[in-house]
């Protein structure tokens, strides 16, 4: 009796689920009906396309396909590309011109970089692995040979920030070299030291190196530059290294006494110049490496004038950003003259330019535009060997 039971159970379940089972049902069929609906909208509207327009359309959208595969192959920056290229032209076009501004009585230097770079950059040279100049700048202190960097840097770049300066004085000894080449920690494969010269190449192969005081590094150091400049790379931890982009910028310290160029036209020898200066030069380079730099420059002191003209570009330089400020400083020529001295410029020609101006000039202006704030029309002149900060007068109005 217990059998029939269950049965008669399970078919009284089934009885009360059949409700749901219909409304399911009927759903799924309210959904398909829909659906077809659509479809059929879709296809009465796509009957009432014409064939012409349907022709345009396909023609608009393979214009967009062969537009974006144009667009794809075209390098997207190819305006600002031109632009660069017009102005880089312009530049090695006006080297000359641009350098006088700052490199102030060193025209000959002038007119020998801007011949060798210009050569180099329109890939004229006859040697292109190799850098794209290679100087030598001797001379005393203060004439200007670290200046030379700067200047081509701000010239050919825009900006005098793109010098790699290395100070020759910390490769004094033969094992200093590792320095200047990428090295591995002691301990550890997979960290290193990057190298003094590699390491800005490879991050910028287009920088300026410049090399200070030849005459202090160790000979050593020689053969190695001699390979930069001469093959045009090098080799570390890392892999060559190429500096075909590059500029080197070396210098030397040496006095004109040093060069034996003091007497030159004051005694009876028949050697030119240029002979005294090659055959002192070689007590303290190798003549190989002599030969591999595209011009040995000697840079003479520098004359009083030249020392204020080039303080006045240095302050005009400044002023210029303060009248960005809205700040207009007007400084005499008198200030020139009390601050560049003959004692100064004999003692170290423009080496103590910057401090001397620092100290005497914008140490007193900065004191000023910080107890009297708001002034926007300043004059600095000089009064009994003092100098002198005063407002201004506003223009008068016409």
């Amino acid at each position: 009796m217990a059998k029939p039971a269950k049965k008669s159970a399970s078919k009284a379940t089934a009885r009360a689920s059949s409700p749901t089972r219909k409304k399911a049902t009927s759903k799924a069929a309210v959904r398909k009906s829909k659906s077809s609906k659509v479809a059929r909208a879709t296809k009465a509207k796509a009957a009432k396309t014409t064939p012409r327009k349907a022709a345009a359309k396909k023609k608009r959208t393979t214009q967009k396909r062969a537009t974006r595969k144009v667009a794809a192959k075209r390098p997207r920056s190819s305006k600002k590309a031109a632009a660069e290229q017009a102005e880089s032209t312009d530049r090695l076009l006006h080297l000359e011109s641009a350098l006088a501004a700052r490199m102030v009585g060193k025209e000959d230097a002038i007119s020998k970089l801007a011949r060798v770079i210009r050569v180099r950059r329109t890939d004229l040279g006859f040697r292109p692995e190799r850098p794209d100049g290679s100087f030598l700048l001797v001379g005393p202190s203060g004439v200007g040979k670290n200046e030379v960097a700067h200047a081509l840097s701000e010239v050919l770049y825009g900006t005098d920030e793109r010098v790699t300066s290395i100070d020759l004085g910390e490769i004094g000894e033969e094992e200093d070299l590792s320095k200047l080449g990428a090295t591995m920690i002691p301990g550890d494969s997979t960290r290193y030291v990057p190298g003094m010269l590699t390491a800005p190449v490879r991050e910028d192969p287009s920088t300026i190196i410049l090399l200070r005081g030849l005459e202090r590094a160790h000979i050593a150091f020689q053969r190695l530059l001699l390979s930069v400049l001469e093959r045009g790379t090098i080799e570390d931890m890392l892999g060559p290294v190429n500096f075909g982009g590059a500029v080197v910028i070396t210098t030397m310290q040496l006095s004109r006494e040093d060069l034996g160029t003091s007497e030159i036209g004051f005694n009876r020898s028949s050697r030119t110049a240029a002979e005294i200066r090659r055959e002192q030069l070689e007590r303290f380079v190798m003549p190989d490496l002599l030969d591999a730099f595209n011009e040995v420059i000697e840079l003479p002191p520098l004359t009083i004038p030249e020392v204020r003209q080039i303080a006045r570009y240095k302050v005009d330089k400044v002023l210029q950003r303060m009248q960005e400020q809205r700040t207009a400083i007007d400084v005499s020529s008198s200030v020139y003259d009390e601050l560049i001295t003959e004692r100064l410029c004999n003692k170290a020609g423009a080496k103590f330019l910057n401090r001397t101006l620092e100290e005497r000039l914008f140490n007193p202006l900065s004191r000023y535009l910080l107890t009297h704030q708001g002034s926007k029309r300043i004059s600095v002149g000089v009064d009994a060997g003092a100098i002198v900060i005063a407002q201004m007068e506003p223009p008068e109005e016409d």
